[in-house]
């Protein structure tokens, strides 16, 4: 009786490290594929959740999938930096995106940055300009960090037409 109790135990041993050892494998083999989270996605759903934990990087791995969501993995660090920890949750794959769209956003968010700058640095060369010219023809009271409209007022007032 006892040698029978002893046999099935190993025997429920036994299966329960072969399901586990099939599963981690199962799971490294669908761990390579690696998506995106949306960070309008991670922003709202699960800042508020894990608020005392930073995405380490936007890049999750897959470790099970549904019709309509991934369930991730992704790596967190404490934001004092002192834990690391990883956690499974559900992203649903209209919130996530392949290298290569990540790779089309980040190069669409540096074109829109070089634009915004361009614009900004035209935009402080204009001021720039029209503040010398104040100077120069000694319109009282300008100064920088006055507001465009305000120079142009007193330019005016001093009986001056400032052409841009």
């Amino acid at each position: 009786m006892l040698k029978k109790g002893v046999d099935i135990i190993v025997r429920l041993c036994y299966n329960i490290v072969t399901v586990k050892e099939d599963n981690k494998s199962k799971t490294e083999g669908q761990r390579k594929m690696k998506v995106y989270i949306k960070e309008w996605f991670f922003n709202k759903n699960w800042c508020s959740i894990i608020r005392n934990y930073m995405l380490n990087e936007r890049a999750v791995y897959v470790i099970g999938e549904t019709e309509k969501a991934y369930k991730v993995e992704g790596g967190f660090t404490t934001q004092d930096g002192e834990r690391e920890n990883t956690f499974d949750f559900w992203v649903p794959k209209s919130c996530t995106m392949t290298e290569e769209e990540y790779a089309a956003e980040q190069k669409a968010f540096a074109e829109r940055q070089e634009e915004i700058e361009k614009h900004f640095k035209e935009g402080c060369e204009a001021y720039e300009a029209l503040l010398k010219f104040a100077k120069e023809n000694n319109v009282k009271g300008v100064r920088k960090g006055m507001k465009k409209e305000t120079i142009l007022n007193k330019i005016h007032d001093a009986g001056l037409e400032y052409n841009a």
